[in-house]
């Protein structure tokens, strides 16, 4: 934000294809680097804002980190135990999403870019881009109103489906339907459970995870 800073960077801009900023809206035009300036020195340019929360609404201008994203977007509220409190990711997901979804929405604008001889901006969010990933648990939730309940390593709407212990450590299984099921009974050496009435569809056997 130096004098000698910013003509560094104005530099920069005029030789540049794109430019990937991170601060939070308005604080690149406080600089001297609003969207006029830009395309005065770069028609061009693609400019991708990344922020916490969006360029408007009510939180525009509040700072974002990851842990802040993962609990305001509802994804802590889906990991862990049923008993457990909200659980964020071991991973700062909603940073590695935000690079993900960015260098989606710059390659597109590059291509605008080379074919028009114009300019475009584009912008990613830390938190929006985390509901993106909620995908049918929020569409539950809209549909229904009901919060889900942190199912843990267990699959909310399926079953068997998890994580399970043996005697030399845990597999991991995911039969997704009947048929998957069908054939995961068979390998296990117990195809009449496939003909069971608690296990014979996936809503009895949801209902009857902890028999089965």
């Amino acid at each position: 934000k130096t004098d000698v800073g910013c003509e560094i960077l104005t530099q920069l801009i005029a030789r540049a294809d794109v430019l990937v900023e991170n601060f939070r809206p308005g604080v690149l035009a406080r600089m001297g680097f609003d969207a006029a300036r830009l395309k005065a020195l770069r028609s061009n340019l693609v400019v991708c804002s990344i922020n916490g929360f969006g360029g408007d609404g009510p939180y525009r201008d509040r700072p974002a980190f990851d842990f802040i994203a993962q609990a305001m977007s509802g994804f802590m509220s889906v990991n862990g135990r049923a008993d457990d409190p909200p659980l964020r990711s071991g991973l700062p997901i909603s940073d590695l999403v935000a690079g993900l979804y960015a260098a989606l929405a710059i390659t597109a604008a590059l291509r605008r870019a080379q074919a028009s001889g114009e300019g475009q901006s584009v912008e990613v969010s830390l938190t929006n881009g985390l509901i993106s990933l909620l995908a049918y648990i929020a569409t539950n939730y809209f549909a229904t109103g009901i919060v889900p309940p942190r199912a843990g390593n267990d699959h909310p709407i399926a079953a068997p489906y998890g994580l399970f212990a043996t005697r030399d450590g845990h597999v991991a299984l995911a039969p997704p339907d009947n048929a998957f099921f069908g054939r995961l009974m068979d390998a296990l050496g117990v195809p009449e459970l496939k003909d069971d009435p608690l296990f014979r569809t996936q809503s009895v056997r949801l209902a009857n995870r902890t028999r089965i």
